[in-house]
């Protein structure tokens, strides 16, 4: 009677223990899941890498000129009218559904008047970051934040 008593203790102890276990451990997705886990995370990177190619290319464009007044959305870039052959390195890019975020450096020769500078023909290089919103396929708006004291340090502003 005693061995009895004892094994049903065990077994009540062992079964509250699994039960406990039961709630805590989550099953393992299936295939299936899994499968289907990939697929949207495959859709969201190519969704999120059409948009971050989108903006490279409109920056591309913006900073070599290519891209016309009317693209501009958004913040002026003063550089562009006094530098030459301005080249755009992007180094980051961060988008979500409605925003991309872009880090870059702009290299260019400072050839012409700058905020009332004369041209000093030095190659400068300076860093930002571009913040543009997006509607669906179409960008809407963009704020450009770039390094104004590095460049005029390189043109040895007074």
């Amino acid at each position: 009677m005693f061995n009895r008593e004892k094994r049903q203790e065990k077994r009540e102890r062992r079964d509250a223990v699994k039960a406990q276990l039961k709630q805590q451990i989550k099953p393992r997705p299936t295939f299936e899941q899994r499968q289907e886990s990939s697929q949207r995370r495959e859709e969201r990177t190519a969704k999120a890498d059409a948009r971050e190619g989108r903006v490279a290319e409109h920056l591309h464009a913006l900073h070599s000129g290519t891209a016309g007044e009317a693209t501009q959305l958004g913040a002026e870039l003063l550089y562009l009218p006094s530098l030459s052959g301005v080249q755009l390195q992007i180094h980051d890019q961060v988008s979500r559904a409605d925003k991309c975020f872009t880090r870059w450096t702009a290299y260019g020769r400072h050839d012409k008047e700058f905020l009332g500078m004369a041209p000093t023909n030095r190659d400068v290089r300076f860093g930002g970051v571009s913040v543009s919103f997006l509607d669906g396929e179409k960008i809407t708006q963009e704020a450009h934040y770039w390094d104004m004291v590095a460049l005029l340090q390189q043109i040895q502003a007074p």
